[in-house]
């Protein structure tokens, strides 16, 4: 299993991008929706009663193959927390699928879990800048830090231009969010190198 687990965080984002193409061919192909930049991969998802239940099995496959591998990392207590943050967010904005269509509830859990997962990824973003001895994972850090920054402020004063292409902006989060899950092997090794 150890010779495998950091390519967990690849194979998670495998299993994302399937997934998100599946919503969208699917719901393209029956006819429930056009191909547009401005829906989101959750409202994709939430458009189908099955792409719902897709994304929940993708989600809870994911956040396995994410939690056994933050699990075997040697990381500080506070990354630890902050990923399961992230964990918690992910699984709430699978289990509470966003179909306003059918649930206003389901939505607004949905968008609050949403938040709560651009801000803790944020925030990962931060201590991997921060806290690492791997020059590559700072540089990559430090890039999502900036288009983490970008993300944020332009959601928060509602920037049009981020609404009309938010399907690439919000898919872009998600697999930066995953890289830096997968950066956290080089720093692992860069401490392990400083012992020796």
């Amino acid at each position: 299993m150890d010779k495998y687990k950091n390519k967990f965080p690849i194979i998670a984002g495998l299993i994302f991008v399937i997934t998100a193409v599946t919503a969208v061919a699917y719901s393209w192909l029956k006819g429930i929706y056009k191909y547009d930049l401005r829906l989101s991969f959750s409202e994709y998802v939430g458009l189908h009663y099955s792409m719902s239940v897709l994304y929940f099995i993708s989600a809870v496959m994911m956040l396995v193959l994410l939690s056994i591998y933050v699990v075997k990392l040697k990381l500080p207590l506070l990354k630890k927390i902050v990923y399961t943050v992230v964990f918690l967010c992910i699984f709430g904005t699978a289990f509470f699928p966003c179909n306003g269509r059918h649930s206003i509830t389901t939505t607004i859990l949905h968008n609050y879990f949403a938040i709560g997962l651009m801000l803790a990824a944020t925030v990962s973003f931060v201590l991997s800048a921060i806290l690492t001895k791997s020059k590559i994972q700072r540089i990559i850090a430090v890039l999502s830090l900036i288009y983490a920054a970008v993300f944020v402020v332009m959601f928060f004063i509602g920037f049009k231009p981020l609404f009309q292409t938010f399907f690439i902006w919000e898919n872009l989060f998600i697999v930066l969010l995953l890289l830096g899950l997968h950066m956290e092997q080089y720093g692992e090794k860069a401490e392990v190198s400083d012992h020796i």
